[in-house]
């Protein structure tokens, strides 16, 4: 997926400004004093990315123009926003490579008929599909409504009289819910394909020279160990299992210790004596290795397949000391001395979440993140660490930020855009 290289925003203000400046591929953080246009650029850069209506509805200007890469390759990306005396309604006019879209653009109180706005709306949703096929955008202003929430959720929450940090994180929260059964989903196939490979392994197969014969190094607590996970992964546990499997062992680890003694004996001579050897307690023991070795591959898969999830939650603890945040029934929840509701979070906490669980559903996939003032309500420390533990969720996101705050300014002075710098005549 396309990264900003550049971006050219003329009509800044509708004036007669441009803005315009080069981007790095991994973190930029714009800076500037109140009143230089830091939410004006960040809300015109997400309208025109995000295809956002009611944003370019309500974030005037005359062009935008995005050159977006992807290595060695290169796409334009150009936005112009019209409005003549013989169009009822603004239009934005987008040119995409070779490809020229049009909609009309009709803002949330302008009362135009339902007809206009369903057109309006297709004509975007037909922009969207354009764009996102090469870019992939995440917008966080948490303090506003979000175009990107779930419109059911963002129906129900409103009717309730929820502040947008509440709509947004509840958005997040379904989404969340939805990875979180996915990777379920997929550790799941893991542990049948586990079955099936088990059980097929018990099956005659030619055996390759280098696996005749029986191997004799036997460790009783490592086997036992490796075995009580291995049938963990299977889905079989209990004091029944528990007895076979201690059975198991002290069968193996007699009849081990019986023939080293033997073979010690006789060390030397022709042959050694077998005949008192339980060898069906050494088949059960190759069998058993088969399967202690399928069920460590298949720890090691679902373990890869909760890597992400497990990093989050061991991000939030560094972040948030004194809850234990957890996944149950694929739902995140929050325990102190006993289950805590998310709506009782104060309001960083909340928007921590916000920022950690966006960087979490990117799947460390390119994104270009962006957050307008991601400060707000976070602790100092919080803000001193919060970029970097983004950047630990999904290292390939280009994050681009504007924020008034010198901690999160000062560990990436490297990436600085300073407003007046980019905004000029």
């Amino acid at each position: 997926m396309f990264k900003i290289k550049s971006i050219e925003i003329s009509g800044f203000w509708q004036s007669n400004r441009v803005a315009t400046t080069t981007f790095r591929d991994d973190v930029n953080i714009i800076i500037g004093k109140n009143g230089t246009g830091k939410t004006t650029f960040m809300n015109i850069v997400h309208a025109v990315l995000a295809v956002d209506g009611d944003a370019l509805f309500d974030n005037p200007f005359k062009s935008v123009t995005l050159t977006l890469v992807d290595g060695k390759r290169t796409r334009t990306v150009r936005a112009e926003r019209h409005e003549t005396k013989t169009s009822p309604y603004p239009f934005i006019e987008y040119h995409i490579s070779n490809r020229k879209f049009v909609a009309p653009l009709v803002g949330l109180d302008d009362g135009r008929p339902t007809v206009i706005r369903r057109r309006a709306a297709e004509d975007l949703q037909r922009i969207k599909h354009e764009l996102g096929s090469f870019v992939s955008v995440a917008s966080l202003s948490v303090y506003r409504i979000g175009g990107d929430a779930d419109p059911e959720v963002r129906e129900r929450m409103v009717r309730r009289v929820a502040s947008p940090v509440d709509l947004r994180l509840q958005s997040l929260m379904h989404r969340l819910t939805q990875y979180q059964l996915e990777l379920s989903s997929a550790a799941r196939e893991v542990s049948i394909k586990l079955q099936r490979d088990v059980l097929t392994s018990l099956l005659y197969a030619e055996q390759k020279d280098a696996e005749k014969g029986y191997r004799l190094d036997f460790d009783e607590a490592t086997e036992k160990q490796n075995l009580v996970s291995a049938y963990k992964q299977l889905g079989v546990a209990g004091q029944e299992v528990s007895k076979k499997i201690q059975d198991h062992i002290s069968a193996v680890g007699a009849t081990i210790r019986h023939l080293q003694q033997q073979t010690a004996k006789t060390k030397g001579k022709d042959a050694a004596p077998a005949g008192r050897i339980d060898f069906s307690a050494l088949e059960a023991f190759r069998l058993t290795r088969t399967v202690v070795a399928k069920s460590l591959d298949a720890e090691e898969k679902t373990d890869e397949i909760f890597s992400h999830v497990n990093l989050f939650l061991d991000t939030l603890k560094k972040f948030i000391g004194d809850k234990i945040f957890s996944f149950v029934g694929g739902e995140l929840v929050v325990n102190t001395e006993g289950p805590l509701p998310l709506a009782k979070l104060s309001s960083g906490e909340k928007q921590l979440l916000i920022l950690l669980i966006e960087a979490l559903l990117q799947r460390q996939r390119p994104y270009i993140f962006l957050a307008d003032e991601p400060e707000l309500s976070l602790h100092i420390a919080w803000q001193r660490n919060i970029i970097s533990a983004i950047r630990s969720l999904n290292s390939n996101a280009q994050i681009v930020v504007a924020t008034h705050s010198p901690e999160i300014a000062g560990k990436f002075k490297e990436c600085l855009l300073d407003m007046s710098d980019i905004l000029h005549v």
